[in-house]
């Protein structure tokens, strides 16, 4: 039990790069219109309401206007 309310109590990280409005591939399917970025991390997929506990007020936020993103590793 405790294990199960310490995560309920944990802070969320917070993002320095977030991208909103668009349309991400995600390689199964699921539709997603944003992503929070942290360094060189992806921390959060989800929509633009998901998101906003990643948001703070150094967080970098792109609306990307329905573009569509493909994410690259490297």
């Amino acid at each position: 039990v405790c294990l199960c309310l310490a995560s309920v109590f944990a802070q969320s990280e917070t993002a320095t790069l977030v991208l909103k409005n668009g349309v991400f591939w995600t390689g199964d399917g699921t539709k997603t219109s944003a992503v929070a970025i942290s360094g060189n991390k992806i921390i959060h997929v989800g929509n633009e309401k998901s998101l906003k506990k990643y948001i703070g007020r150094q967080t970098q936020q792109i609306n990307l206007q329905g573009k569509f993103v493909l994410p690259g590793m490297n």
